[in-house]
C-alpha cells in the first residue's frame, strides 16, 4: 500500500520567486526615477532663485552707489553708444559734479565685450579733463549693452530725460539686465535720477566730453 506523502509548506527561508523578483525590481526602479526627477526639480529651482538673487543683489548695489553721485550732478550728458571700429561699440553717459568744490566728470560705461557697468572719473580745469582715472566695475553680467531698439524687457542702458511740466529737474535714466551665469535668469532695474543741481538753462552738448567715449 502506498502512503500518501505530506504537503510541503513553503517557508521563509525558501525566498522569492524570479516572477516576484522582476516585479519588485520594476517598481523599485519606478520610485527612484521619481525620486530622482523630484531632486532635479528641487536642485534647477534652488539655482535658479540662486541666480535671481546674485543678480538682483549686485544690480542693486550699483544702483545705490550711483544715486549717491547721480543725484547731485550739476549737468547731465546726452547718452550714446561708442563710434569706434574696435570690436563691440558700448553704451556711455557723463555727469558733472561740482558739490565738492572741483569740477569732477563720471562718465558711465556699459561695455558689451565684457558685460560690465563701468565707471571713471576725471577732474576739469580750464576746460581741460586730467587726472582720469581707471575703469571701476560697479556690476557685471549686464546684457543689454548691445540694445539699440528698446523693449520693455530689455531697455537701452542710458537715457536722459529733460525738464517738463512738473518735472524740475532734469534725469538720467539707468536700465540694466543682468544675468549671474545662467542666461535663462535675468533680472532688470529700471531707476530714474533727478540731477538735483542741475538748471533747466544748462547746455548739456558738451558736458565732461573731454575723455572721449572709448
Amino acid at each position: 500500500m502506498t502512503r500518501a506523502r505530506p504537503l510541503q509548506r513553503l517557508t521563509d527561508d525558501e525566498g522569492s520567486s524570479l516572477l516576484e523578483l522582476l516585479v519588485g525590481i520594476a517598481i523599485t526602479a519606478v520610485f527612484g526615477a521619481m525620486f530622482s526627477g523630484a531632486i532635479f526639480m528641487m536642485t534647477n529651482s534652488t539655482k535658479t532663485a540662486q541666480s535671481i538673487t546674485t543678480s538682483s543683489t549686485q544690480l542693486s548695489t550699483a544702483f545705490t552707489k550711483l544715486d549717491k553721485t547721480v543725484r547731485f550732478a550739476a549737468a547731465l550728458s546726452p547718452p550714446g553708444r561708442s563710434t569706434g571700429s574696435l570690436g563691440p561699440v558700448s553704451w556711455y553717459a557723463e555727469f558733472r559734479t561740482t558739490n565738492t568744490g572741483a569740477e569732477v566728470c563720471t562718465q558711465l560705461r556699459v561695455d558689451q565685450a565684457t558685460q560690465q557697468l563701468q565707471s571713471r572719473t576725471w577732474t576739469v580745469v580750464a576746460g581741460v579733463g586730467t587726472g582720469a582715472t581707471g575703469w571701476t566695475i560697479l556690476a557685471q553680467g549686464i546684457v543689454n549693452g548691445d540694445v539699440t531698439d528698446p523693449t520693455a524687457d530689455r531697455p537701452v542702458p542710458f537715457v536722459l530725460v529733460p525738464t517738463s511740466g512738473s518735472a524740475r529737474y532734469p534725469s538720467l535714466t539707468v536700465g540694466l539686465v543682468a544675468t549671474s551665469g545662467d542666461a535663462s535668469t535675468t533680472s532688470m532695474s529700471l531707476t530714474t535720477y533727478p540731477a538735483v543741481n542741475a538748471t533747466t538753462t544748462t547746455s548739456t552738448s558738451g558736458v565732461c566730453q573731454e575723455m572721449g567715449r572709448p
